[in-house]
């Protein structure tokens, strides 16, 4: 893969911002190719932060997407992971739960109402 984008071209440094807040330089290349594993075309975006030698690859199935907007939102997604794990945790079904099965684990729920007019 690392070879098909270097031929596609040596990628464009920019500088992102890493979870809202650092700016990391990076460098970028991406293409719409036909994934054949997936048997369809995906946004692929190669990916390499400063001073790394290979590639992080990006699969994005919306094909409208830009590669900078992919970019942002990938780095937010590790705000959202570190938050499931916290909330796992409190709720219960951590790795270290002392007890478990049923009478140790504890379920979070959350409940929405939908109101239909009539």
């Amino acid at each position: 893969m690392a070879r098909l984008f270097n031929s596609i071209n040596k990628g464009i440094d920019q500088i992102i911002r890493v979870r809202g807040g650092k700016e990391i330089k990076v460098t970028v290349s991406s293409a719409r190719l036909k994934v054949s594993s997936h048997s369809k075309k995906r946004f692929v975006i190669a990916l390499k932060y400063d001073g790394e030698n290979d590639y992080r690859y990006l699969v994005a199935t919306d094909l409208t997407w830009r590669t900078q907007d992919i970019i942002q939102a990938y780095t937010l997604r590790w705000l959202i992971e570190v938050f499931f794990e916290d909330w796992k945790l409190y709720e219960g079904w951590g790795r270290e739960a002392k007890q478990l099965d049923e009478e140790g684990s504890s379920r979070g729920l959350i409940l929405t109402l939908k109101i239909r007019e009539t």
